[in-house]
């Protein structure tokens, strides 16, 4: 979740709402195909999920440029604060922690992906 040493100044809640007590945490994750073609972010906030992709269906055009670098996928998100929350919070899970507002596992924490089932079962 967002935290004041995020980077992406614009996704952080407004100075009244953080003072006031009232922001909604928001965490985002942004990226970008190999090549270039599309960009995408994803965020979620604790009571919603939203994703977001510019590119093109056919992979044929590139996204342009400046759409890229001012990371125009990630401002729709800010939208995610505008909703109602009944939820503004979660728990930290087992095994995590928080170090410089970076969720990292807890030293010893046991963290392997889970094994999928077979596809025969």
């Amino acid at each position: 979740m967002n935290d004041p040493s995020g980077h992406v100044h614009f996704l952080r809640a407004p100075l009244t709402r953080r003072l006031l007590g009232t922001a909604v945490a928001l965490g985002a994750k942004s990226g970008t195909t190999d090549d270039v073609r599309d960009t995408w972010c994803a965020g979620v906030t604790p009571q919603y999920a939203l994703g977001v992709w510019i590119g093109d269906p056919q992979g044929v055009q590139s996204v342009p440029a400046d759409l890229y670098r001012d990371q125009a996928a990630c401002r729709e998100l800010g939208l995610l604060r505008e909703l109602p929350h009944t939820v503004t919070a979660l728990e930290v899970p087992a095994g995590i922690t928080r170090v410089g507002g970076v969720a990292v596992p807890a030293p010893g924490a046991d963290v392997r992906n889970p094994v999928l089932p077979s596809p025969d079962r």
